[in-house]
């Protein structure tokens, strides 16, 4: 579907990524607000994929993220537990 666009309608729903609005995407790329609106359904989709694609590309970065704190947190744990143990006056019973 992305082949189908123009050089333009590509620029303008890489723009939507960034913009609230059809009429913000526009001008931020020099595009009349009154061009896009008339762009057929084809435009909307590809945005609304991109949308989609983005946002679960972006909770996909979160959790690894997260899985990866997590396993720091762990290893900070161990490695404080492991100090400590090293500190710790050895008793003579």
């Amino acid at each position: 579907m992305w082949s189908r666009l123009s050089h333009n309608q590509q620029r303008f729903a890489v723009a939507m990524l960034q913009c609230a609005s059809k009429k913000e995407a526009a001008e931020m790329i020099g595009l009349e607000p009154q061009t896009v609106y008339r762009w057929n359904g084809d435009v909307e989709q590809i945005v609304a994929f991109m949308r989609n694609d983005y946002a679960a590309a972006a909770v996909g970065i979160l959790a690894a993220n997260n899985a990866k704190a997590h396993d720091n947190r762990v290893r900070i744990k161990s490695i404080r537990a492991l100090s400590s143990e090293k500190k710790a006056p050895m008793s003579t019973a």
